[in-house]
């Protein structure tokens, strides 16, 4: 008996939801894949976080000052003596 319903993945009703069915392999019941993905994702993503941050980092000390080049202290002065009257 086929049925033109439907479940959410497109295949039909009586494939995916047959009340008389009890046994499930283990990769149907998985919630999930192995999650080797999602690892490789992450691995990639924090190799390019860091690849980001040493670029920022050499930028950053590229961009700096030279040592007293950029001394924006005010000029010291001698001190006024005050004299009474």
């Amino acid at each position: 008996m086929m049925t033109h319903e439907q479940d959410e993945r497109g295949a039909p009703l009586s494939r995916s939801h047959d009340p008389a069915r009890k046994d499930y392999s283990a990769r149907e019941t998985r919630q999930g894949f192995l999650g080797m993905p999602v690892l490789k994702i992450l691995l990639v993503s924090l190799v390019l976080v860091m690849l980001v941050w040493a670029v920022l980092e050499w930028w950053g000390n590229a961009m700096a000052p030279e040592e007293g080049a950029g001394d924006l202290s005010p000029p010291q002065t001698a001190p006024v003596e005050e004299t009474m009257p």
